[in-house]
């Protein structure tokens, strides 16, 4: 009769996997509560559309740019941008934030080992 335990060796090959900073998360439940969806997202100062400069023609033929009269048309003070989006099961995502909660446990004693707790 054989050994009803036996091991398993699982490999992890990311040849293109893409690393991402997130700074917070957007979503919820889907309407039918049967997975949980998360933007994840870096947040900054929202960059201008554009910029509105007044310019003046010189007698030469060229132009010359009034960089102090600069006129910013955006669209808001912050910008969230998605950097992924994931969509997990009930079950996963309270998997996954146990782990996320016990690493961060460990990172933060590893911190404060090397002093850099501030």
């Amino acid at each position: 009769m054989s050994d009803p335990k036996r091991e398993v060796t699982v490999n992890f090959e990311c040849p293109s996997t893409p690393t991402y900073a997130v700074g917070g998360a957007w979503g919820g439940p889907s309407p039918d509560g049967s997975t949980i969806v998360a933007h994840l997202y870096v947040e900054h100062a929202t960059l201008p559309n554009y910029l509105k400069y007044s310019a003046e023609d010189m007698p030469d033929g060229g132009s010359r740019v009034d960089l102090s009269s600069e006129e910013r048309v955006s669209r808001g003070d912050l910008t969230r941008e998605v950097q992924a989006s994931i969509v997990l099961t009930p079950e996963v995502a309270i998997s996954l934030a146990q782990w996320l909660v016990d690493k961060a446990q460990i990172a933060l004693k590893t911190r404060g080992r090397r002093g850099d707790d501030k």
